[in-house]
């Protein structure tokens, strides 16, 4: 897997990437160069594959020294742009009245 995007200062970041969690909302990366939250960033999971563009959420140092643990939530998959997550089925998001 490959993360790939700018850096606030200018710098290009074409870095490999390991992935620890996935779900349909984001990933947990672990990866060399700390990424201010904020950024996006394309990752790509192999070379013959469509980037998908993730946000980053959350940074912690590694286990190893030089490592970085990540969280980044999904933007956008093969160009479509992702929306709000819709509430369940049955959870109200109205008023309670009494």
């Amino acid at each position: 897997m490959r993360v790939r995007g700018t850096m606030r200062d200018g710098r290009q970041l074409n870095e490999p990437a390991v992935v620890k969690q996935m779900s349909s909302h984001g990933i947990r990366i672990s990866i060399q160069t700390a990424l201010p939250n904020g950024s996006e960033v394309d990752v790509q999971v192999a070379e013959d594959r469509p980037t998908t563009r993730y946000r980053v959420v959350w940074a912690v140092e590694g286990d190893t020294p030089g490592s970085w643990q990540m969280g980044l939530e999904l933007v956008e998959s093969s160009g479509t742009p992702r929306g709000p997550a819709a509430p369940a089925a049955g959870t109200g998001t109205g008023t309670v009245y009494e």
